[in-house]
């Protein structure tokens, strides 16, 4: 019975997606938002958990991936273009750094996750991370200790 938010920059990636819910489940039932995180404030209602999968791969790794995947995903989607490689991740625990605080959780990139525990130790947030089937860390829960926490698993 979870209320479900769905947010993108992308009118591309956003209507794939509801064309995929209409295929895959018999209602409507997630809103579809069109946000630009970096630009915008929360106008929504207060979510109590937020999933966030940024784009995260840094530019130098290009060269080590698949065509398939340059050729076919949106770069918008994929790259975490600039100077910090953060700044999405920073952007969305500024958003919801009030209380309460949702919990947060990110899919990471394992060559950024020690500058996002740094980042979080001086917010004074909580951050636990898991890793994927490879072992590689790849998982994130954000939150903070004063606030409603739910155990993952």
């Amino acid at each position: 019975e979870a209320r479900v938010m769905a947010c993108d920059i992308s009118f591309e990636a956003l209507n794939l997606a509801v064309l995929s819910e209409q295929l895959n489940f018999d209602s409507n039932s997630i809103e579809w938002r069109h946000t630009d995180v970096l630009n915008e404030s929360w106008d929504m209602d207060w979510p109590d958990i937020v999933v966030s999968n940024p784009p995260y791969i840094l530019e130098s790794e290009a060269s080590q991936m698949s065509a398939l995947v340059l050729n076919h995903e949106p770069h918008l989607a994929l790259f975490a273009m600039g100077q910090d490689p953060l700044i999405f991740y920073k952007r969305i625990i500024e958003l919801f750094d009030q209380a309460p605080m949702p919990e947060i959780y990110f899919e990471l990139n394992p060559l950024t996750v020690e500058g996002l525990i740094q980042y979080c130790m001086t917010k004074d947030i909580e951050i636990e991370t898991d890793k994927d089937m490879s072992g590689k860390v790849r998982f994130a829960r954000i939150y903070r200790k004063s606030g409603i926490s739910r155990k993952i698993g």
